[in-house]
């Protein structure tokens, strides 16, 4: 019995000073710690000290539920009944995660930075590199003063990284993502507890976690501040599998208790703003939305050495092969133009879904049976993509729905021009120059703008002349414009 009230003692020691406002706790065994923190509740019974006191008593973050069974217990009960009252609140939760023996530690002296997905997994594309990108610069800048956190598996509570877990997120390199293991990591963690200070969310949570994620923004007085990438699953749920929308609903539930959301274009922004608009209707205000758009940085390489065997020209497609990213439509547009007699290459390299591609795949397929030269890399290595990039003559990305588009933002990286689309977030991008625009629900306008940019080397130069005179945003702006952002008390509003 001793040794199972040690954890609890040590979390009630940690604790107590935050709820009662005093650091005379040392000598107090639990009955008087509890017997205390249950009385000073009684009197006070405000969200951020509930919650507190049951992640100590528990070991767990809680539900809201139990934050509001909680207040309401103690207001119905007698203040010599509050030690009874906050022992029994905490028992549900404690059984349900089986957590009651972690030590915690709380975190108030510094941002708290949520980068579960990347410390856990090696998958590097889209969201993953934003965060490994930036989160990267923040820690080489002895200025910025932050603490990484993951959860624990049942989605319970924050704990601390592992070494090789901090790792993937700070030093990631390919092999890291063989080395990944997802779900190994709950035994003897330590809980981080944040408390009066930023808590980041640079990713997108977890479903298991956003009823946790909800509480805290809601209760725990820390203010909390998302990047918000897209709400692609719930405006475009048709083009992505439903389990995704019902993921991404699950995570709007957290958003709507957040203080901020910086959104990483100005459509995107104006998504999230429409949410927060909508949250009038439950007599809430919403986060602040504030537009902070990611870089278009150079990469400063000198490609023009690359040795260009084909005597063909390259069309390349960079991007995860699935309906919303309009393949298909590129494919209808190229086919078009073989049959026209126009000869040229069209590569494709990005990851898929079995599911999500079957039609592209299907359709690659027949046009390779046929003769066509297209090809599809679905594990390219950098060097590959550097060298697609380098040959070829212009790069195609014709998304239906992007919160930004990085396949477009690196391709002018890498100093090749882009057929593209022409409203929302990628057309952000694109009307600094660099960017021919079409249309990319109207497959004829399309295949218009693939064969001009085949047919023009006027078009191209002048593409070329305008992508040489974009001023560079670097990682490095985008990273400090995003941690001033996250870690101001005053927000200037954006959208």
């Amino acid at each position: 019995m001793a040794e199972a009230a040690e954890p609890l003692l040590a979390r009630l020691r940690q604790g107590a000073p935050h709820i009662l406002g005093h650091n005379d706790v040392a000598t107090l065994s639990v009955g008087a710690l509890a017997s205390e923190i249950g009385r000073s509740l009684w009197a006070n019974p405000t969200g951020d000290r509930l919650w507190l006191a049951l992640v100590v008593m528990t070991g767990s973050f809680p539900e809201a539920s139990d934050v509001h069974r909680l207040r309401r217990s103690l207001r119905a009960s007698r203040r010599d009944e509050a030690m009874a009252v906050l022992l029994t609140s905490a028992v549900r939760p404690a059984s349900a995660d089986g957590f009651g023996g972690s030590a915690i530690r709380i975190v108030s002296d510094r941002p708290v930075v949520d980068v579960d997905f990347c410390a856990r997994h090696g998958h590097n594309s889209g969201i993953q590199r934003v965060v490994r990108e930036t989160l990267a610069r923040w820690a080489a800048d002895e200025t910025k003063n932050f603490e990484l956190v993951a959860w624990t598996n049942r989605g319970s509570a924050m704990r601390e990284l592992r070494g090789d877990e901090e790792a993937r997120v700070l030093e990631w390199t390919s092999s890291k993502r063989a080395q990944a293991s997802p779900d190994s990591y709950d035994d003897g963690s330590v809980l981080v507890v944040p408390w009066n200070t930023d808590v980041i969310l640079p990713e997108v949570a977890r479903e298991h976690i956003c009823s946790r994620l909800a509480t805290l923004a809601q209760f725990s007085g820390n203010r909390v501040t998302a990047v918000g990438y897209d709400t692609i699953p719930i405006v475009s749920a048709q083009d992505v599998p439903y389990s995704e929308a019902n993921r991404f609903a699950k995570y709007l539930w957290a958003v709507k208790h957040m203080d901020r959301v910086l959104s990483i274009s100005r459509s995107a922004g104006e998504e999230f703003a429409g949410f927060a608009n909508a949250l009038a209707a439950q007599g809430l205000v919403g986060p602040q939305i504030s537009a902070i758009p990611l870089p278009i940085d150079t990469v400063g390489a000198d490609f023009a050495a690359h040795d260009d065997t084909s005597a063909l020209p390259l069309v390349l497609s960079v991007g995860t092969q699935e309906p919303r990213k309009n393949q298909v439509s590129l494919l209808y547009a190229a086919e078009q133009l073989w049959r026209e007699g126009y000869a040229f290459e069209l590569m494709f390299i990005g990851g898929a879904d079995a599911e999500l591609a079957r039609d592209f795949d299907n359709l690659v397929d027949r046009l390779k049976a046929a003769g066509r030269t297209v090809t599809v890399h679905r594990h390219a290595t950098d060097e590959l993509l550097q060298a697609a990039y380098a040959r070829a003559r212009f790069s195609a990305f014709i998304s239906l729905h992007e919160g930004f588009g990085l396949p477009v933002g690196e391709s002018l990286a890498y100093g090749t021009p882009v057929l593209t689309s022409n409203y929302g977030s990628i057309e952000e991008i694109a009307r600094d120059g660099g960017c021919y625009t079409v249309d990319p629900r109207d497959d004829e306008a399309v295949l218009a703008g693939l064969r001009r940019m085949l047919d023009d080397d006027a078009l191209i130069e002048t593409l070329l002349a305008q992508l040489a005179a974009r001023e560079p945003r670097t990682w490095e702006d985008y990273a400090d414009e995003l941690w001033l952002a996250a870690t101001s008390e005053i927000l200037e509003k954006t959208l």
